[in-house]
């Protein structure tokens, strides 16, 4: 018998198993080339071009075995040692950037850092395997040779080393500051201030300059502390960088207070600490600057992190390139426009900087900051309906004459877009004033003007009614009809029943959307006239079943609309609704674990508790919040304490405003149900009270605006998150009713 019948496997691989090889090592051709292609890696990038290597050499793997070609063996082991070495590389490279997010970010740098290792795991086990077979199945003779077994250590012991050096790197360097936290820095400077910043004049001055700082000594350089200063100054904002040694930093703060700032507020930020940016981590270069809490520096020209934060740097990193409107993070280029200079040849040209913040207000008094945010606001009634009430406020100065409201507003530079305009969110915005704008006629008056706007969208289908936003659209949406259904039905108090006649026509077409199951059409197809099959959208199967509901109730009530389907029409479809979302539509294993945006489905079931009550319908709602509550943001959560209440993922990416009001509209729904059904509400109401600490750190107020704009109002706006500025009516529409319905839950209720 030859040696290789004996020992099949130290040939050429034979017609028992090539079949499988070449099929596997196929598959890895397809994945590596797929990872090259769409992974976020430039395509010149190493990581690209060795994913494409490894392609191509996957593909001649499975070309060579399947024509059992004589170097087939040659060709298996060769890309099985390559494919060890790219995963041993990027394993090493992706720990590197584990260990340098964990230092710089803190408790949830460490939770990112396990997180990348999960991410990286599949790879590993999707190619190890293969790569050890390739590499048993080709091998002669026994054990490894020595020479192998000293560079497969001497590989281990650098890489060992390169981690150790990752956490040594990620350290930065402290600068001399006078004390060590910011509320001490805070009382220093007061002390030292006195008497001497009594009677500033020039309340409602904004500071906002995006000219760099450059201080006569280096911050990297230079042995004394550093403080930059930013304050009106005639037509616009100057800034001073101060340097001092650390015990004489506070006078040279004070006396440059007392004589410079003429015309208050100013904002201050000590230098605390510097470090150079890591070149070695390109995957993570977009998330080395933390949000509203770093400055940088580019040649010695330097921004602070309320003005990164103000020209919207950290929305310009796209991770991935196949995902566009992720955007999570810092750009070098575009940061070096901002700063006026050439972009850096490498990332590490880039020093980033810590600081403790202040803010003198135009009276002298100084506040500490974080993020630009007061530390910690007061949660309780009065400052939860104080914060409605300016969002009210907010949202009656953004409407168009026309009846829309602004879309969108950048506080700082003040581009605002009118044109664009989204009718669901044109009718929530509608619906949170009618629920809780109180009574001022202001309001009336703007609500009106929303609900005319609103009508002239209405088309006609017999019977049945629809909104499109254009006249001339095939597909009249789900949502664009079931979510200003909502607003015309619970602001019918307000305005009387001038709109009842549409309102049963929408409530017809919406009926007419209903699928046999329960569920509803995503759209009515105008061209065909029926309903146009297809997956629900997000959000508008909850606003279907609230609308519907919400008319039911009103016909159930003593005064039903004679031109109005009938209650029991009504409730028929409610019912069938319900039972649908509340059983086969999360029936699978993973629903205790995955759910969407199901906030809607929370309303519509406290909306009809009065009147149609679904067991079934009510438990889903809890199990989501249940869900909901393992990505609320706590003390246990290891972040950092401004983003406790939050609704979000840690540290690395701020948590949402709307993410965290979503979480709060559904707790505050969740907690009335929960007491309809006797059951406890104490955790809830926890994660409530914690979501409105947050979401009153985010409203802009003159202290948080101190960089916005005066007009057009910023006052009660909400914008995307602490380090996104751009306002958008539906962030402050969200934020208004988890504020607004939340304090009603806890405060009316106990």
């Amino acid at each position: 018998m030859s040696d290789a019948k004996q020992h099949p496997t130290a040939a050429t691989p034979s017609a028992r198993f090539g079949f499988m090889v070449g099929l596997t090592a196929l598959l890895h051709a397809i994945v590596f080339g797929a990872a090259a292609k769409v992974l976020p890696w430039d395509e010149a990038s190493s990581f690209g071009l060795s994913a494409a290597a490894l392609a191509l050499g996957h593909l001649a793997v499975a070309v060579a075995v399947w024509t059992r070609r004589p170097q087939a063996r040659s060709i298996w082991r060769f890309v099985s040692a390559g494919a060890l070495v790219f995963v041993g590389l990027w394993a090493y490279l992706a720990a590197s950037a584990g260990v340098y997010l964990a230092r710089v970010y803190g408790g949830l740098g460490e939770g990112l850092a396990v997180a990348t290792a999960a991410a990286f795991a599949p790879l590993v086990l999707f190619t190890v395997p293969f790569a050890l077979w390739g590499l048993v199945a080709t091998r002669r003779g026994g054990r490894p040779s020595r020479g192998m077994q000293a560079l497969s250590a001497l590989a281990l012991f650098v890489a060992g080393g390169g981690l150790v050096q990752s956490c040594a790197a990620a350290r930065p360097t402290r600068a001399p500051t006078p004390e060590d936290d910011v509320e001490a820095f805070r009382v220093a400077v007061a002390d030292e201030l006195g008497d001497r910043a009594r009677g500033i004049p020039g309340a409602g001055r904004r500071v906002y300059t995006l000219d760099p700082v450059q201080c006569a000594e280096p911050i990297e350089q230079t042995d004394k502390a550093t403080v930059v200063v930013s304050f009106s100054a005639g037509p616009g904002t100057q800034s001073l960088c101060l340097q001092a040694d650390e015990d004489e930093i506070v006078e040279v703060l004070a006396t440059t207070l007392a004589e410079e700032v003429v015309r208050g507020p100013a904002k201050i930020d000590l230098i605390t600490a510097w470090d150079p940016l890591e070149p070695d981590h390109p995957t993570i270069a977009g998330l080395q600057l933390r949000p509203g809490l770093d400055g940088a520096c580019i040649e010695g020209r330097c921004l602070m992190p309320w003005q990164l934060v103000a020209s919207d740097q950290f929305t310009k990193f796209v991770p991935f390139a196949f995902i566009q409107d992720l955007r999570v993070g810092f750009d070098p280029a575009a940061l070096a426009e901002t700063l006026g200079v050439a972009a850096p040849a490498s990332i590490a040209g880039i020093t980033r900087l810590e600081t403790q913040s202040l803010l003198m207000d135009a009276s002298g008094r100084l506040h500490s900051l974080v993020r630009g945010r007061v530390l910690e606001p007061v949660v309780d009634r009065e400052h939860s309906e104080r914060a409605v009430r300016e969002a009210a406020a907010y949202i009656v100065s953004a409407q168009e004459k026309d009846g829309r409201f602004r879309y969108t507003y950048d506080p700082f530079t003040g581009k605002i877009d009118r044109r664009n305009y989204n009718l669901p969110r044109q009718a929530g915005t509608t619906l949170a004033l009618c629920e809780l704008g109180g009574d001022e006629g202001a309001v009336d008056r703007v609500v009106e003007r929303s609900l005319a706007f609103m009508a002239k969208r209405a088309r006609e289908h017999g019977e049945l009614s629809f909104l499109t936003k254009r006249a001339k659209m095939d597909r009249a949406h789900l949502g664009s009809t079931a979510l200003p259904l909502i607003a015309f039905a619970e602001c019918r108090d307000r305005v009387g029943q001038d709109y009842d006649t549409l309102m049963g026509g929408l409530a017809r077409g919406l009926m007419a959307l209903q699928n046999e199951d329960g569920s509803f059409a995503p759209a009515w197809n105008r061209e065909a006239d029926a309903p146009q099959p297809g997956p629900e959208p997000l959000f508008a199967a909850g606003q279907v079943v609230f609308a519907l509901s919400a008319m039911e109730g009103i016909q159930r009530g003593e005064r039903p609309v004679a031109s109005w389907p009938s209650a029991d029409e009504l409730g028929a479809v409610v019912d069938r609704a319900m039972d649908h979302y509340a059983g086969p539509y999360w029936n699978h294993a993973l629903a205790q674990f995955f759910w969407i945006e199901e906030n809607w489905h929370c309303l519509a079931a406290r909306a009809s508790l009065g009147h149609h009550r679904h067991d079934g319908y009510e438990r889903m709602c809890l199990d989501y919040i249940h869900y909901k509550h393992r990505l609320s943001l706590d003390e246990d959560s290891r972040v950092n304490f401004d983003f406790v209440g939050g609704y979000g993922f840690g540290n690395v990416v701020a948590p949402h405003n709307t993410g965290t009001a979503g979480y709060g509209e559904a707790l505050a729904a969740g907690i009335a149900i929960a007491r309809a059904r006797g059951e406890d509400t104490s955790w809830m109401e926890a994660d409530l009270r914690a979501a409105h600490r947050f979401l009153l750190r985010q409203q802009f107020d003159p202290l948080n605006g101190f960089a916005a704009q005066r007009e057009p109002r910023v006052r009660g706006a909400f914008s995307e998150s602490m380090s996104a500025p751009l306002i958008r009516i539906d962030y402050v529409q969200h934020a208004m009713a988890a504020l607004g319905h939340g304090a009603r839950v806890l405060y009316d209720e106990g």
